[in-house]
């Protein structure tokens, strides 16, 4: 098994973002909608809201949280496996 190759395919369809370059008005959005619920995620929203995508995540308290806060910018698991169903 050449574990190299595996590392190179994978990398080759990541695309890897310096926080430092995530201008300042992004965390402070994700700070503001994250504090209440778990800090630990505030990188998660903010690359998030940075990159104009979704969310993906499975947490379940972050879901809930940030629903109740009205943030409906995320896609759980659950969703990208029907969504995937759906085009099988």
């Amino acid at each position: 098994m050449n574990i190299a190759f595996y590392q190179s395919e994978i990398r080759r369809c990541l695309t890897f973002t310096n926080e430092a370059l995530i201008p300042f008005e992004y965390w402070v959005k994700a700070a503001n909608l994250v504090r209440e619920i778990d800090m630990d995620d505030i990188a998660f929203v903010t690359l998030a809201e940075f990159l104009g995508i979704k969310l993906w995540t499975g947490d379940r308290t972050l879901i809930k949280g940030l629903a109740r806060k009205g943030y409906t910018n995320f896609i759980t698991t659950e969703e990208l496996s029907r969504l995937r169903d759906l085009l099988e």
